[in-house]
């Protein structure tokens, strides 16, 4: 009789973990970012109007995304809005901290700019759209322009697919426009003189990498920029690349800082970029945590 209950007993618990692995199996959430896109403004004045569209793919019940702009070296953030794009309709989102779907929350520090966003998302694909200014991108120095900044920051918790960065100068026909990127090797990068724009693209890049951009270009296309830096500065650039390779050779420095500011010119392939950030999803299951 106890060998029969001792039998019953064993099938009771085997039963209760497989049930608890399926019932795991089946709330198991995920996600990717299968889109990436961002579009930089550079303004006369050296600030920047900035667009990015995030796709995410849900796998599981989420309540929204988190979105952290890293503004350090910059000087703020302001006129943010969100909105989301599904099906071809665009729906904005209010600005308050009722936590309700379909608003958005923001904590500014010094360093970094957070957006928290509340939309629930299903087993399907949400675009969020980001829009605002940054302030205080390009520095003019005496002799030459610079902007030098991470447009895709390294606390990503997954990796980001199909990934194109556009940087837009407020002038055309730059003949002095050189450019440096720093992050996946396979990525490719467009200088295009003529129009005033430096363009990179990415297939994948890997969580936690960053892929930062440094543009150097005449102070003429940012003349009214008033953050300056006295001293000389495109001799001291140019000299630390030109000991490293020559234009149209140019590499990049995959997921590490550079602090002697080494690289090589960009005239191709990634070859040849600007900061943003990190998310963290939140689940329904509870309040999330960055």
């Amino acid at each position: 009789m106890k060998q029969r209950h001792l039998e019953v007993l064993v099938a009771i618990v085997v039963s209760l973990i497989t049930m608890g692995i399926t019932t795991n199996q089946a709330h198991a959430r995920d996600y990717t970012i299968d889109r990436y896109r961002v579009n930089i403004n550079v303004q006369k004045d050296g600030n920047a109007e900035l667009t990015q569209k995030i796709t995410y793919d849900f796998n599981g019940d989420f309540n929204g995304v988190y979105y952290n702009q890293d503004t350090s070296g910059i000087d703020g953030l302001k006129s943010p809005s969100v909105a989301v794009i599904q099906n071809g309709q665009t729906t904005a989102l209010t600005h308050n901290n009722s936590a309700q779907p379909n608003t958005y929350q923001t904590t500014d520090t010094s360093s970094n700019y957070r957006f928290k966003v509340f939309y629930p998302a299903s087993n399907q694909k949400v675009t969020f759209q980001y829009r605002y200014q940054l302030d205080g991108v390009i520095t003019n120095y005496i002799d030459t322009a610079q902007l030098n900044w991470k447009i895709i920051g390294s606390k990503w918790d997954v990796a980001l697919n199909n990934v194109k960065i556009k940087i837009a100068l407020p002038a055309k026909n730059i003949s002095q426009l050189q450019a440096w990127t720093h992050g996946p090797l396979s990525g490719h990068t467009n200088v295009n003189k003529q129009a005033g724009t430096v363009t990179m693209t990415v297939n994948h890049v890997a969580a936690n990498t960053f892929v930062e951009s440094h543009l150097l270009f005449p102070t003429r296309v940012t003349s009214a920029n008033t953050k300056t830096n006295n001293t000389r500065h495109l001799k001291k650039s140019t000299a630390a690349r030109g000991n490293s390779g020559k234009a149209g050779q140019s590499k990049a420095v995959l997921g590490k800082s550079h602090p002697t500011d080494s690289g090589y010119p960009c005239a191709g392939p990634w070859r040849c970029s600007l900061p943003v950030s990190a998310q963290l999803v939140q689940k329904k299951s509870g309040p999330a945590h960055h």
